[in-house]
């Protein structure tokens, strides 16, 4: 039984394919599988992916393309490894990714999902701030904090809680089932770039940006609705989806949040402590850093209670 399996679904990649396959074959750590599952391609791929003769690779072939989430799942359905590894067939995984993912969760029982730093092809950082626990949990409440290709996981949280891609979420995909294998262990990140992530045209976050969007956004209320205990109303909605208008919605469940949940109550001495230069500020933490972090507790509930 190999300790890792690492899926990877491909669709009419036939430009970046064997560079990204060649990745993991000429890793460090030698214990694994490749669950690598052509979803119907019409261009050069399905013969680039038959030229790899490495046995440690299972080659799925479908007739016609079932979609992306589809292979993922199948793929899930076939891992043996104790952990899972995700890569899509466009990015890059340097050659000691899998060796130190792998030590890190064998060292961090606790640890149910683990990333790393990320930077483009051209060495620009995408992920490269240290990232608690504390601060993976925040940034689910505005974003997906994992690249998708950066992830190994315990295949053990998946099987215990019957959790798969939900295909109803395509192009979202990973953000829900990352926070569901959250609820259940620690996440955590390697502070050393591990991957390569490819930006171009064909890829998903250009192709179905808006939908991508829409489907992240329902994910994110779903997030907060789970730290807050209860269903938002439509005015607490509107604010997350526009935070920067509605400062005083969002610092009430915010407020809340921290309240309700003690088990992350770590979030308020992590939010208050934290040096402004060490924070990724995008999104919704920019907002809530300057509108929160930098005012004492005693001016912030004059902001919150006027």
């Amino acid at each position: 039984m190999p300790l890792v399996s690492i899926i990877i679904p491909v669709y009419n990649c036939e430009s970046y394919a064997k560079e990204s396959i060649e990745s993991i074959l000429n890793q460090t750590f030698k214990d694994f599988e490749v669950i690598l599952i052509d979803d119907g391609s019409s261009d050069s791929t399905p013969r680039i992916l038959q030229s790899f003769k490495d046995p440690r690779i299972n080659l799925i072939t479908r007739k016609t393309n079932k979609g992306y989430v589809s292979g993922l799942n199948e793929g899930i359905q076939m891992a043996r490894g104790e952990f899972i590894a995700r890569m899509d067939a466009d990015d890059y995984s340097f050659p000691t990714r899998l060796e130190e993912q792998v030590k890190f969760l064998k060292e961090n029982p606790d640890c149910g999902i683990v990333g790393s730093f990320v930077t483009d092809f051209q060495n620009r950082p995408i992920i490269n701030a240290p990232l608690s626990s504390e601060e993976i949990y925040l940034e689910f409440l505005s974003r997906n904090p994992f690249v998708h290709s950066s992830v190994m996981f315990r295949s053990k949280i998946l099987i215990d809680n019957n959790l798969i891609y939900d295909e109803k979420l395509e192009y979202a995909e990973d953000y829900k089932l990352w926070f569901e294998i959250c609820k259940h262990s620690r996440p955590a990140f390697i502070p050393k770039t591990l991957v390569k992530y490819r930006k171009h045209e064909a890829q998903v976050s250009y192709q179905y940006f808006d939908s991508q969007k829409r489907k992240s956004l329902s994910i994110r209320l779903s997030i907060w609705e789970y730290f807050l205990g209860r269903p938002l109303d439509k005015n607490e909605s509107i604010a997350i989806s526009r935070p920067i208008d509605s400062p005083r919605i969002i610092i009430k469940l915010f407020d809340e949040i921290l309240l309700k949940n003690s088990e992350v109550n770590s979030f308020l001495d992590f939010l208050i402590r934290f040096n402004r230069d060490q924070l990724r500020l995008t999104g919704l933490n920019r907002f809530i850093y300057l509108k929160f972090v930098n005012l004492n507790i005693f001016q912030r509930l004059k902001l919150v209670y006027g």
